[in-house]
């Protein structure tokens, strides 16, 4: 977290996707597949191969809600500004119910 710029900064776990036009029709498809989708997310294959058998890594990703930022820049996706935080809310239910 960079405080002085309100500014999150992600590895794999959460990704915001913008733009897919730098990728071929078939990387689309398998990014679709997989369940990426244009918008901000907890990245599925990430999840599903770091979370332990029979526990949630949800109350680890709820406490990101509780730092003070309003972008987010991600491992893979571009740069978001000024909604990062309602929509890392929507992506953490999407992924946690």
């Amino acid at each position: 977290l960079l405080n002085e710029h309100k500014l999150l900064i992600t590895t794999d776990s959460i990704q915001f996707w913008e733009d897919w036009s730098y990728t071929s029709a078939f990387t689309k498809f398998v990014l679709w597949l997989m369940g990426f989708r244009l918008t901000l997310l907890v990245g599925g294959p990430w999840l599903k191969r770091v979370t332990p058998k029979g526990t949630s890594l949800k109350p680890e990703f709820e406490r990101l809600l509780k730092l003070d930022f309003n972008h987010l820049v991600a491992a893979h996706g571009g740069l978001l500004r000024n909604e990062a935080k309602p929509m890392l809310k929507a992506a953490l239910t999407k992924a946690f119910g």
